[in-house]
């Protein structure tokens, strides 16, 4: 946490995230969750400035179309 500024839960890897995506009818709300969990880590950091805001183009884009990420991660499957 000191090194990098944030950290990533072992379960929102993306190599986590991506052995269930096939079974997760709520994909894009999960990488959502992800990329804000990412993102919240690094609040009080130095990295913050850094991180904030790094995901909402991919957030928006997942909240906006019908399983875009999903279909994205399911093809680097």
């Amino acid at each position: 946490m000191k090194e990098k500024g944030f950290y990533i839960l072992p379960s929102d890897l993306f190599a986590s995230v991506r052995k269930k995506a096939r079974h997760d009818p709520n994909l894009n709300e999960t990488l959502a969750c992800v990329f804000k969990d990412i993102e919240g880590s690094a609040i009080g950091t130095d990295s913050e400035d850094d991180i904030k805001g790094l995901f909402d183009d991919l957030v928006r884009y997942a909240s906006t179309h019908d399983q875009g990420l999903a279909c994205a991660t399911l093809e680097l499957q």
